[in-house]
């Protein structure tokens, strides 16, 4: 399993992970629930109009965690890229995950929903025993 499974399989397996982002000296933290792999590439989905994409817009810098019982917790820090890239599988996922959670789009590729990845990251998967596991990405 590649580093980027590992990730998507542990976001995809609790009901939501946090992503933080800073505007100014304010940090931000969210919910989140969506992630997918294509190409290799790791993507999260939100909306042009929302907080977080402004945010990650003025300051690509975030993070983001999960905690899952019995299998530690997750951190991932990088730098967003806003380059929707994303591919029609993606988007119908992301467009059908994003209704099923009673937000409204006119469809997959509705210009309003986005999807970003990161670059230079960093992962780890950490225990209560003090342990920083590396993912390799």
């Amino acid at each position: 399993m590649t580093g980027n499974q590992t990730i998507v399989d542990y976001l995809t397996s609790v009901p939501a992970w946090y992503l933080a982002t800073v505007e100014g000296d304010q940090p931000h933290v969210r919910p989140f629930s969506f992630a997918a792999e294509q190409d290799g590439r790791i993507w999260f989905c939100t909306a042009t109009t929302k907080d977080v994409y402004r945010e990650l817009q003025e300051n690509p810098q975030f993070e983001l965690t999960a905690w899952k019982p019995g299998s530690g917790w997750i951190i991932l820090r990088g730098s967003a890229d806003l380059d929707d890239r994303a591919n029609d599988e993606v988007r119908q996922a992301g467009f059908d995950h994003m209704v099923g959670l009673g937000e409204s789009y006119e469809g997959a590729s509705d210009p309003v929903l986005t999807f970003f990845s990161f670059t230079d990251a960093q992962a780890w998967i950490c225990d209560i025993d003090g342990s920083w596991n590396p993912v390799d990405l």
